[in-house]
């Protein structure tokens, strides 16, 4: 009767082992699962602040200056967002509009967007305009 109670026992603690496995195993696919969707959605957020990087320069000399520095605002806003790849979009914006190469460093670039906020306005860049007309010496 002892070696049946033994056997039983043993099946049980073999039981709970196996339960403590099982369980440590969820929990390390929920930890690992939980981190793929923070690099996923990190990434799409980078992503998503590429696109509009790309849509910002390709239309700020369509854009009212009124508007720029409204998106300019924005994406200071961004300089100290924890991912990188909107940190550096954000750089980009406040380089292509305010037309200065500041430190690659969002740091700077929010001094400079504090100190300058107030009385920056957009300037189309010169270089686009188009050449004066040329006048062609006369034939005789």
């Amino acid at each position: 009767m002892r070696h049946v109670r033994d056997e039983a026992l043993l099946r049980r603690m073999e039981h709970r082992r196996q339960a403590r496995q099982t369980e440590r195993r969820l929990a390390v696919l929920l930890a690992v699962g939980v981190l793929l969707a923070l690099i996923v959605v990190e990434l799409g957020r980078g992503l998503l602040a590429m696109h509009e990087l790309e849509q910002f320069v390709s239309t700020i000399e369509q854009t009212p200056a009124a508007e720029v520095k409204r998106e300019v605002a924005r994406w200071a806003q961004r300089l100290n967002d924890m991912d990188p790849l909107v940190r550096n979009a954000a750089i980009s914006a406040m380089k292509v509009a305010t037309g200065k190469n500041l430190a690659p460093m969002s740091g700077a670039w929010m001094a400079w967007w504090r100190e300058n906020e107030a009385t920056w306005q957009y300037q189309p860049p010169r270089s686009h305009a188009a050449p004066p007309p040329t006048q062609q010496p006369a034939q005789p």
